[in-house]
């Protein structure tokens, strides 16, 4: 069976000249065994011997475009990294054809009729693994269809059977930090953390878990992270931003003054984007909209009258 994929796979990549090369020598043995056999019946076994790779190689070819019209692992819009994900999960019977047209029309852009087919699947007897690629990929469709809530919550049934973990977690946390829910999102960036710094992957979460703990007001975890993404020299001048905003909530003031001058000077990827939150920040804890800025200009105001001096 292995062999025979090998030999299917030469001929898929080898297409015309493969496949021309086995029709012409078969025939050319049919041929020459048809002008043999008269005066040497014996030579029968060319005609024999060409009917055979004849017969081959029309199988082959048979095979793989069966192969490529019906939905199955080995269709073309099924990428190296599906299979990855995949694995041997729905490898026969009804639920692979189900399956393997829902990631068609996904893949498509066809996604309420890719959902429909994997909702159907839901119902269907499957196995540890394949309930968690099942949640995978219904995560990819509600995220692309604009439905966070219930994207993240079908990336953790992912994570949960043990299916693609790190991806599914990450995917389950920026979904649920786009709904706006922070404490599941929090809660799937803690689950990879321990993950990634176990496998030294996404080395970036540190400054999206930091901005999941400002949001869900949780400044002593959300300064742990800037604190790492810092010492990690990633993205830094995100983090100076998070510091400032995180010795604002613990109302560390000529701190947070001092780590928001550096974040501007820096500058910011969003630099509108950081001063809109930071005065919603301000206001949210008592201080005017303006207040770091009016401080940081009092702060170096004071400095130059007192170097006058």
């Amino acid at each position: 069976m292995k062999a025979f994929k090998i030999f299917e796979e030469y001929c898929s990549k080898t297409a015309l000249a493969g496949v021309t090369a086995a029709y012409v020598s078969s025939l050319m043995l049919i041929v020459f065994g048809i002008i043999e056999y008269g005066s040497r019946p014996e030579h029968i076994y060319f005609i024999v011997c060409g009917a055979i790779i004849l017969l081959c190689t029309a199988f082959v070819q048979i095979t793989a475009l069966f192969a490529r019209a019906v939905p199955g692992p080995h269709s073309e819009f099924v990428t190296d990294y599906d299979r990855t994900v995949i694995g041997k999960c729905f490898s026969k019977g009804p639920k692979q054809l189900v399956f393997y047209t829902a990631i068609c029309k996904l893949h498509d852009g066809d996604y309420n009729e890719a959902l429909d087919d994997l909702r159907e699947l839901k119902n269907a007897d499957l196995s540890t693994e394949e309930k968690g690629v099942l949640g995978f990929y219904t995560s990819i469709c509600y995220n692309s269809m604009g439905y966070p809530t219930n994207a993240g919550h079908a990336a953790a049934e992912a994570a949960d059977n043990n299916v693609n973990i790190p991806e599914a977690l990450l995917m389950a946390a920026r979904s649920f930090s786009r709904a706006g829910s922070h404490a599941q999102a929090a809660e799937s960036y803690e689950r990879l953390l321990t993950i990634a710094e176990e496998k030294h992957i996404f080395p970036f979460i540190f400054n999206e878990m930091g901005r999941e703990y400002l949001s869900s007001e949780n400044p002593g975890r959300a300064r742990y992270c800037f604190e790492r993404a810092l010492a990690e020299g990633l993205d830094p001048v995100t983090a100076q931003g998070g510091m400032a905003l995180v010795c604002l909530m613990e109302r560390k003031e000529d701190e947070a003054c001092e780590w928001y001058r550096l974040a501007l000077i820096s500058r910011l990827p969003d630099t509108a984007g950081f001063r809109e939150y930071s005065s919603q920040l301000c206001i949210a804890h008592g201080y005017p909209a303006d207040f770091l800025d009016t401080h940081l200009r009092e702060k170096y105001s004071t400095a130059k009258q007192e170097a006058a001096f």
